[in-house]
C-alpha cells in the first residue's frame, strides 16, 4: 500500500508520522503516544487512526477519514474523561464495543485521551489491552508514564511527542487554518509552542478590535490622555479578552462540582481543569500584551524612517526602542507586574518615543 498521505502531509513531528506509517499496513494492537501539553498528541493520533481505517491507507478525503476527523465513523471511538466521571459501566462498555467486529473497515481503532484520569478503571480494560481483539487497534494519551500506568504501558508501543519546533508549528497552523506565517509565529511565541493554547485562540474575534485599540493608543501621541488613561484602555481589553475564556472555565467547573454531588470525578481532573485554563488566560493576556509590542513596533519602524533625515541615527534610535521593549516582555514572561510593564512600554513605545 502507498504512504498514508494524512501523515505524509502533516507538517507535525514529521519524523513521528513517517513511523507510525510503517505500522499502517501492519498495526500492532496497542500504541501509546505521551509527551507534554500541547505537544499534539491528539493531531497525531486522529491522523493514525484514519489510516488504520481508510481502505486507502489514509487519503484524507473519503468519508472514513472525513468520518475519523469528524468522530462520527462507526469503527471509530473517542474517549476522553474531559468534564465527566468514567465509570465502571462505561469502561465495560468500552471493552464490548472493542470485541464487536468492523463495520466498514477492516478494524476497529479506539483512542483513549487523558488516560492518565481512567486509573479507578484501568484494571477492567486492562485485561482486553493486554489481550486485544485481533481487529481491535487501541491508542492511549498521557502526560507522562506514571507509575500507575506502567502495567499498560508495557503492553504497547511508546512514542514519545515532545513539543513541536517553531517551523513546524508555522507550517501547520497554515495547513490546518489557513493563517499567515506572522499571525502564526505571533501566536506560537506567546504561547511558548503549546498547541492546546494555539487552537484555543486560534479563530482570534479581537484582531480587528485590538489593532483599532493600538493604533488609538499609539495616536494618542502628543495629546492631553495621560499614560495611567491609556494603561487603563489596554487593561480594559485584556479583562474583556479573557472574559469568555472565564465564563466557559467557570460553567466547566460547575459541571464538575455537579459530578461530585454523584461521586467523585476522576483524580486530578479539577485541579488538571483549573491549570489548563490558567495556562489559556495567562497566554491570551501576555499574548495581548507582545502583539500590541509588535504593533507599536511596526508603526515606530515607519515614523523612525520617514520623519529622520540622518537615517544612521534613525537606525540606532529604532534599535534602541526595540531593545528596551525586548526588556519589557523579557520582564512579561517572567511574572513581572502586567500594569506596570504595559505602563512602561506605552512610555517607550508612545509617550518618550524619539520619532
Amino acid at each position: 500500500m502507498s504512504p498514508s498521505r494524512i501523515l505524509t502531509e502533516l507538517p507535525l513531528h514529521r519524523a513521528i508520522c513517517a513511523k507510525l506509517d510503517i505500522f499502517v499496513d501492519a498495526p500492532t494492537n496497542s500504541y501509546l503516544f505521551h509527551g507534554p501539553s500541547g505537544s499534539g498528541k491528539l493531531e497525531l493520533a486522529f491522523a493514525f487512526a484514519a489510516s488504520l481505517l481508510c481502505h486507502d491507507g489514509g487519503c484524507g478525503k473519503c468519508p472514513t477519514c472525513l468520518g475519523v476527523k469528524n468522530s462520527n465513523n462507526p469503527d471509530f471511538s473517542f474517549e476522553t474523561s474531559l468534564n465527566r466521571r468514567i465509570t465502571v459501566d462505561e469502561a465495560r462498555s468500552l471493552v464490548r464495543r472493542s470485541h464487536l467486529s468492523p463495520n466498514q473497515s477492516s478494524r476497529r481503532v479506539i483512542v483513549i485521551d487523558e488516560f492518565d484520569n481512567f486509573a479507578d478503571v484501568a484494571p477492567i480494560l486492562l485485561k482486553t489491552i493486554e489481550e486485544p481483539p485481533l481487529s481491535t487497534v487501541f491508542i492511549i494519551i498521557v502526560g507522562e508514564l506514571k507509575p500507575s500506568i506502567a502495567t499498560i504501558a508495557s503492553r504497547c508501543v511508546t512514542i514519545e511527542v515532545p513539543l513541536a519546533s517553531q517551523d513546524e508549528l508555522v507550517s501547520f497552523l497554515e495547513y490546518k487554518y489557513s493563517i499567515d506565517r506572522q499571525r502564526a509565529s505571533d501566536l506560537i511565541g506567546a504561547a511558548d509552542r503549546d498547541l492546546d493554547v494555539i487552537e484555543e485562540t486560534i479563530s482570534d474575534k479581537n484582531f480587528d478590535r485590538r489593532a483599532l485599540m493600538w493604533d488609538e493608543v499609539y495616536r494618542s501621541r502628543g495629546s492631553s490622555q495621560s499614560l495611567l488613561g491609556r494603561t487603563k484602555r489596554v487593561t480594559d481589553f485584556l479583562d474583556e479578552v479573557v472574559a469568555q475564556v472565564i465564563e466557559r472555565r467557570d460553567d466547566e467547573l460547575s459541571k464538575l462540582k455537579e459530578l461530585q454531588s454523584k461521586g467523585s470525578p476522576p483524580k486530578g481532573l479539577v485541579k488538571e481543569l483549573e491549570d489548563r485554563y490558567a495556562r489559556i488566560v495567562r497566554f491570551r493576556r501576555r499574548s495581548e500584551i507582545e502583539l500590541g509590542a509588535r504593533f507599536l513596533l511596526e508603526r515606530l519602524k515607519g515614523d523612525a524612517y520617514s520623519n529622520i533625515t540622518d537615517q544612521l541615527y534613525a537606525s540606532i534610535a529604532y534599535e534602541n526602542v526595540v531593545s528596551s521593549i525586548a526588556a519589557l516582555l523579557g520582564q512579561l514572561r517572567f511574572g513581572g507586574d502586567e500594569q506596570m510593564i504595559i505602563a512602561q512600554l506605552i512610555e517607550v513605545g508612545v509617550k518618550k518615543s524619539p520619532f
